[in-house]
């Protein structure tokens, strides 16, 4: 059976109880879910669906208008956090003590690469270039002048 769209929803459950209100009295009694419903109970339950859909179609558009709300502060509150952030490391420079009162810790300076560190970062860089087929100036002028095999695409 295909989904149901929500305004299909609402245009049958609102046809079906205005009909059922309109020919109650003709209208049989029916067996569902083990119960016993006599059609202006079925109206009801109709009715009550449709206002719980409207409720969450309400509560929605409340959470977009939230979360739309939120992401507008938290725009604002990310450029005065790092304006703050940046008077506070200027004022109290590396002191650890001052700087976690504000849930801070002190920059870190990036230490010397040691020679290993270089040579694994050169290997990674040629794996990636490999990889990506991609050239340099130099490597694309040699290829230019025939130096290199012409690449496949």
């Amino acid at each position: 059976m295909p989904q149901e769209s929500k305004a299909d929803k609402y245009r049958r459950d609102r046809m079906m109880a205005a009909g059922i209100r309109k020919e109650a009295a003709t209208l049989p009694t029916i067996h569902a879910l083990g119960d016993t419903y006599a059609p202006l109970d079925v109206a009801r339950a109709l009715d009550e669906h449709v206002s719980a859909m409207q409720e969450v179609d309400r509560l929605t558009a409340q959470l977009k208008d939230a979360i739309q709300n939120e992401r507008r502060l938290e725009k604002k509150a990310r450029v005065v956090h790092e304006r703050m952030k940046a008077n506070v490391q200027a004022r109290y420079g590396p002191n650890l003590v001052a700087l976690s009162r504000f849930g801070l810790v002190p920059r870190k300076k990036p230490g010397p690469k040691t020679p290993l560190a270089k040579m694994e970062s050169a290997e990674k860089n040629r794996r990636t270039r490999a990889a990506m087929k991609t050239m340099g100036k130099r490597q694309k002028a040699k290829a230019k002048r025939g130096g290199y095999p012409a690449l496949s695409s």
